[in-house]
């Protein structure tokens, strides 16, 4: 909902580990994800449902490429 409102670009984040300190942690940024036909068609529950949608795909599409690169 607020990324719908906020009119900014989301840039998705795959971290591959816990965060502890001094380990290593491997983080992957994606690709901007275009949510611009989202926000045209109005902020609303059904837009929102797509977006979190959008958002669970480019996690598991992040989570299958880091896993690929081991």
């Amino acid at each position: 909902l607020i990324a719908l409102r906020a009119g900014v670009p989301l840039i998705p984040a795959y971290i591959d580990n816990r965060i502890r300190p001094f380990h290593k942690t491997r983080v992957w940024f994606g690709k901007p994800l275009e949510i611009d036909d989202l926000r045209a068609m109005g902020v609303n529950s059904e837009t929102v449902k797509l977006l979190c949608d959008r958002i669970r795909d480019t996690f598991y599409a992040m989570r299958d490429a880091a896993e690929s690169s081991k």
